[in-house]
């Protein structure tokens, strides 16, 4: 007489996922491209009028000059599990979230500041009145102000665009 005794159930390994942390990917306006999450402080590259300087974990671009010639622009990718700050010429501070990306000029010029974004950021604009702050996002939308903290949420995978304003 055996009885069928059920087999004991067998754990699942799980896989640990780690938490996020500070790293992006800047891309020059010359093709070139730095990991910033393995770099220390200092300057990374002299760009067209700004100097741009990784320090404490933002990169920041501090004018040197006035702009020569044509406005270059660079682009910061962060990949997924990673996110990043930056602090444009103009003052305005970004925080860039995981699987995002930002192009922008290294010195704004003429009467607006644009910048163009995918995925989500986070934004302290600089008060600058007669200077429009733009984001282009995803080529379907834009947000334009004068100064002001927002967020916008726009990820390629979610049908609906997100802006939150909170100051």
């Amino acid at each position: 007489n055996k009885k069928n005794i059920p087999s004991p159930a067998i754990a699942e390994e799980t896989v640990n996922i780690l938490p996020g942390k500070e790293g992006a990917i800047l891309t020059l306006a010359d093709g070139s491209q730095v990991e910033l999450d393995s770099l220390g402080n200092g300057v990374i590259a002299l760009q067209n009028g700004s100097e741009v300087v990784l320090q404490n974990g933002q990169l920041a671009y501090d004018v040197t000059g006035t702009a020569i010639g044509e406005v270059t622009y660079n682009t910061m990718t962060t990949p997924k599990g990673r996110q990043f700050s930056l602090l444009l010429s103009d003052g305005t501070r970004v925080w860039l979230n995981a699987a995002s990306s930002i192009r922008y000029p290294t010195v704004f010029s003429g009467n607006e500041r644009k910048v163009e974004i995918q995925g989500e950021a986070y934004f302290e604009v600089a008060q600058h009145t007669k200077m429009p702050f733009r984001v282009n996002v995803n080529n379907q939308a834009e947000v334009e102000v004068l100064g002001t903290h927002f967020n916008v949420n726009a990820y390629d995978n979610e049908s609906t665009i997100y802006t939150t304003l909170l100051e």
